[in-house]
């Protein structure tokens, strides 16, 4: 990528692995400490050009066009802030690993102050990214369940390369529409930003691959809880899966129907995988009271071995 800089701005030239993409995703890889959103704001006031024209942030770049920045975003710089502490599941010198509650979210958005896991460990964690100090990987918000973070530099790189590599083992429930069926279901999608909204995934040839191992724990009422595991880790991956064969998860409003539940039924409930100490652990998150009333509401029963 060849970057110019010019007087009143500065310009990228498109080469070809970002040819075929969207302006405001182009800017947000280019410039990863904007985010995508500050870039469409810049984009829609007229302070990017491609090829010397104002266009819309879904714009697609072609190879060798220039995007002029004018004036790049002002980077806002907000504060953490603290939330109720979650349940810690297990600690050492290197890691916590806590069972996140549903409306928690990980680390604020830019620019937006509210309570965060982030929040919480803050000053117990040493990290050099102010805004999300710990955070190795991401629950969505309405999402429950276990969760780790590094509580020192040594120990983030470890379990992101673990990450990376596919070492750790993630389980999940959740609560979905229909009657699953017996036997393992291996879901395989290539997966894209929808363009409706900023985070919203969608199935696209031309997207990512992405692959989800699921099996029917037990039915009730219209509904099935489910057990997924994500081999891969793609943005929203088992909510889209679930919703693309039509078993949406319950009270998932973006991909599926909320139809009077709360939050999406959807609960991270083991991680497995070699700790920065080089011991294996498997660590489990109980359901919460939300997910049981629910599973109670719709008679999907389900013993879980001790």
């Amino acid at each position: 990528m060849m970057v110019k800089k010019a007087q009143g701005g500065e310009t990228f030239v498109i080469d070809g692995s970002k040819a075929g993409q969207r302006l405001d995703s182009v800017l947000a890889a280019l410039v990863p400490e904007v985010s995508r959103n500050l870039w469409q704001r810049a984009i829609a006031s007229g302070e990017v050009l491609l090829d010397g024209k104002a266009v819309r942030s879904s714009q697609k770049v072609l190879f060798g066009s220039h995007i002029h920045i004018l004036t790049r975003p002002k980077i806002e710089e907000p504060k953490l802030v603290a939330a109720v502490e979650p349940e810690i599941l297990y600690e050492d010198d290197d890691v916590f690993v806590v069972n996140k509650p549903a409306g928690m979210i990980a680390h604020p958005k830019p620019g937006k102050e509210e309570p965060s896991l982030a929040g919480v460990f803050e000053k117990r964690v040493v990290d050099d990214r102010p805004m999300r100090p710990g955070i190795i990987h991401r629950l969505d918000r309405d999402t429950s369940g276990v969760t780790i973070l590094a509580r020192n530099p040594e120990a983030r790189s470890h379990l992101e390369a673990a990450f990376r590599a596919r070492r750790v083992e993630k389980i999940y429930w959740a609560l979905v529409w229909g009657e699953f069926g017996k036997g393992v279901k291996r879901l395989q999608f290539a997966l894209a930003p929808a363009g409706k909204r900023v985070g919203m995934m969608r199935v696209d040839p031309l997207g990512k691959p992405s692959e989800t191992l699921v099996r029917q724990l037990s039915d009730g009422d219209g509904v099935s809880l489910v057990e997924a595991r994500p081999r891969t880790g793609r943005t929203h991956q088992i909510r889209v899966h679930l919703a693309a064969i039509g078993h949406p998860i319950l009270g998932d409003a973006t991909y599926g129907r909320q139809d009077g539940v709360a939050r999406q039924m959807l609960h991270a409930y083991s991680l497995s995988l070699v700790l920065p100490n080089g011991k294996h652990h498997t660590f489990q998150a109980s359901l919460p009271g939300d997910f049981q009333a629910t599973m109670n509401t719709y008679k999907c029963a389900y013993k879980i071995d001790d």
